[in-house]
């Protein structure tokens, strides 16, 4: 793939890795993301409990700085548990979480990886909501 190739972080998102560069090209392999995927199907919100008023680190890709990827640090500020709402019996109780960002940063809607030093690493689909006074909130739903 060239270097300039606007698709590039479309190819990352869809698990492909630069592994080496040739000139203007960039090397790219594709390696499976099913693991973080599987981990996300199992996710409760038991899993997040614990882990409240702690770090976790949103990987993004700047628009302003060419294919750099960046790390923006976040607080784990809620976690809503919506079990009331179960809509079957085989399926995993719905719930939702809520992060807080810096002011200066605000992300788009879309899927970010999001790790944690003892939950590891699990992308989601992060929707930015009014931010409030001590920063750009963000939230993901889970059902």
């Amino acid at each position: 793939m060239q270097q300039s190739n606007p698709a590039f972080h479309l190819y990352q998102r869809l698990g492909f890795q630069k592994i080496d560069e040739n000139g203007v090209y960039f090397l790219m392999e594709w390696t499976s993301n099913q693991n973080s995927l599987k981990m996300l199907n199992k996710l409760t919100s038991a899993d997040f409990f614990p882990h409240l008023n702690q770090a976790f680190k949103i990987h993004y890709h700047s628009t302003k700085i060419l294919d750099a990827q960046l790390i923006l640090e976040v607080e784990l500020i809620e976690v809503a548990d919506y079990a009331e709402r179960l809509a079957g019996p085989s399926k995993r109780p719905p719930f939702s979480i809520l992060f807080r960002g810096p002011k200066d940063i605000n992300l788009p809607q879309g899927t970010y990886q999001v790790d944690h030093d003892k939950m590891g690493t699990v992308e989601l689909f992060l929707v930015p909501i009014m931010p409030d006074e001590n920063g750009s909130l963000y939230e993901s739903v889970l059902n």
